[in-house]
């Protein structure tokens, strides 16, 4: 039985299967709920025949209304990789859509330790050891409307889902809860992005706000999807090769192929009422169990330079040195997520790269980083996806495990605040 897709989204996710040769026993999916307008809820079209653009239909989708007014509260735009999951942020969050979120899921970084999360933990580890007062609830909602008019940069989305894993825990807390065990629940929930804290989200924030934007877009790859469920699902035509590693061989592909679908069939079921794929050239060949590769020289003439997440590709300590002093206070007050970065080069003695954020220099790129970028002078297209905090210890740690220097440029100051702010981006850059 299956409660959340309409009949047609649960019919295609079972032809897609049905061409696997491996047939596992399975329970027959049959669909509880059924579309009250008459209207096609799956389509799948071709990008060939159609041209097709995804981000049309996302801003269809936004705009939808069904026959009681109501609009889809979840869209999830779903792709084969996490590079083109940037790209799609990217893109969206430059398509100025009003009154709608545009979130990441399944980011590799932690939401525990973005800006936000850091400066409301941090105040909690200063009386770890306290027991919770019966009005620690109010206290922090005071607390994070302060952070909100002194940071008005910062993410409320990330200060909204922090309160709202504050009241999951509080409806199970005990008597004899500290903070310290406040902390461990926000770090369970938050430390990975499987979708659990968009959960939490969802079931408390009507508690805390009547006036929330109760429509967003979802971003993800297929991998992060299972167990969770969405009004409408789009998956654009991917740019992944199929394999998507060199390291299946011939013999293995037809099993490789075979779980891909799988995977799709999993995209596929989280839709509830509208389902859109956009098929191309490694979808074809998918339904027809062949492989298929891209050409880096067309990704790269046709969408950019593929820049991956992470912070690996900056050098981390420049932001606590004497080159990088301003940068703190310069994120601190002036960054959020969403707001367009660029890349650019100084040349000197040595030749250093760097991210611009209206024209102040936000963070250094790592060497590694450097070398990818050989031949470029300027690179754009990106936005900041997230601000990270990376301590004073945690760089300690790294120099004794790498036998590295690091630590030693951190100033005084940066010691003694204990962290330093890094932004991320990704996606493919021009």
């Amino acid at each position: 039985m299956n409660y959340r897709s309409y009949p047609l989204i649960l019919e295609e996710a079972e032809r897609l299967l049905a061409l696997n040769y491996t047939k596992y026993e399975m329970p027959k999916l049959e669909a509880f709920l059924q579309p009250s307008m008459k209207e096609d809820s799956c389509n799948i079209v071709g990008l060939a025949e159609t041209r097709i653009d995804w981000k049309q239909k996302v801003n269809d989708f936004v705009k939808y209304r069904d026959e009681d007014n109501q609009k889809y509260k979840q869209i999830a735009v779903m792709f084969r990789s996490n590079d083109e999951v940037y790209r799609a942020f990217n893109i969206l969050k430059n398509e100025n859509i009003p009154d709608v979120k545009i979130r990441i899921q399944g980011a590799n970084g932690s939401l525990y330790k973005t800006r936000e999360f850091h400066y409301l933990i941090s105040r909690f580890e200063k009386q770890a050891t306290v027991v919770l007062e019966k009005n620690y609830l109010e206290t922090v909602a005071n607390f994070k409307k302060e952070i909100i008019v002194n940071h008005p940069n910062w993410e409320e989305y990330f200060l909204d889902i922090f309160h709202c894993i504050l009241l999951e825990f509080n409806k199970e807390r005990e008597d004899e809860s500290t903070y310290q065990d406040l902390i461990d629940f926000i770090k369970e929930i938050s430390q990975k992005d499987d979708g659990q804290y968009g959960k939490i989200y969802d079931q408390n924030i009507n508690l805390i706000k009547s006036d929330f934007i109760n429509q967003e877009i979802i971003v993800t790859t297929m991998h992060k999807v299972k167990g969770i469920e969405y009004d409408a699902v789009i998956i654009p035509a991917s740019l992944s090769n199929l394999p998507s590693t060199t390291t299946v061989s011939d013999v293995k592909i037809k099993d490789y192929i075979e779980e891909e679908r799988r995977l799709y069939y999993v995209a596929y079921t989280r839709a509830k009422k509208q389902l859109f794929v956009i098929k191309h050239k490694r979808e074809n060949a998918l339904d027809t169990g062949n492989s298929h590769k891209y050409s880096e020289t067309t990704i790269k003439a046709n969408y950019g330079l593929k820049i991956k997440e992470g912070i690996d590709k900056f050098t981390m300590y420049w932001s606590a040195s004497n080159f990088g002093l301003n940068s703190f206070e310069y994120i601190r007050d002036n960054v959020k997520v969403g707001d367009q970065i660029f890349l650019t080069k100084e040349i000197g003695a040595f030749t250093f790269w760097y991210v611009i954020h209206n024209n102040q220099k936000i963070a250094q790129l790592s060497r590694a980083m450097v070398n990818q970028l050989m031949g470029i002078e300027i690179l754009s297209g990106f936005v900041v996806s997230s601000v990270y905090v990376n301590t004073y210890e945690e760089t300690k740690l790294s120099d004794e495990k790498n036998g590295t220097t690091y630590s030693n440029n951190w100033t005084q100051a940066a010691k003694e605040r204990g962290y330093i702010y890094l932004i991320d981006f990704s996606g493919f850059g021009n």
